[in-house]
């Protein structure tokens, strides 16, 4: 039997806060005392052009035939054909984004974000979704699990935090949302804080 439309409502958001939180993690890792993180992972580090404005560093690899780039204002998988996602960190939403080459952060072009029902964005979050719980199980191997539990905890402590599951429940929430993502749980809201927008992630470097 089909799930209700409010479970696809409930899986969505917690979709994003689950990317909120990476983002911020993501800021962590590239301050990581031994170096990088996401450059040892692999990504290349595109430069902020002036002419961009205000904002952060790009970071960009190839993955599932298409490309996952990550900033401070927004995240995403872009296809080079068909449909990708796309997270903005600023409007705490998912988007469908028609393949090319990833978007200029800030500067979101219209005639690329298209609308879609709430199943369509969940089947299109997988190959990002995918990645990043590719790259948390790199981090918890090359880092050790108490650098992400510092993350979230430096998270839980910022005062307008929204910090979500804690890293061991957040790579098993993960895990279970690609393998069977109609049986994923409601995250606890134990531990977390429901305020306004949270910090800038991903600062420049």
């Amino acid at each position: 039997m089909k799930p209700p439309s409010s479970r696809y409502r409930a899986l969505v958001r917690d979709l994003a806060d689950a990317l909120r939180q990476q983002m911020y993690f993501w800021g962590c890792d590239v301050r990581h005392p031994s170096g990088n993180l996401l450059a040892r992972f692999g990504m290349e580090r595109l430069a902020r052009p002036t002419a961009e404005g205000e904002g952060t560093s790009r970071y960009r690899m190839p993955w599932r035939h298409g490309v996952i780039e990550l900033h401070g204002f927004c995240a995403g998988w872009y296809p080079p054909h068909g449909s990708g996602i796309l997270y903005i960190r600023g409007q705490h939403a998912l988007q469908r984004c028609e393949g090319g080459a990833p978007l200029t952060p800030g500067h979101y072009e219209s005639e690329r974000l298209q609308s879609a029902t709430r199943e369509d964005l969940l089947s299109l979050a997988r190959p990002f979704i995918e990645w990043v719980a590719h790259y948390e199980a790199w981090v918890h191997t090359e880092a050790g699990a108490a650098h992400r539990e510092r993350c979230w905890r430096a998270l839980h402590t910022l005062q307008r935090g929204r910090p979500w599951l804690p890293p061991t429940e957040a790579r098993h929430w993960l895990h279970t949302f690609l393998h069977t993502p109609h049986a994923t749980p409601r995250p606890s809201k134990s531990g977390r804080k429901s305020t306004r927008e949270g910090p800038i992630y991903l600062r420049r470097t």
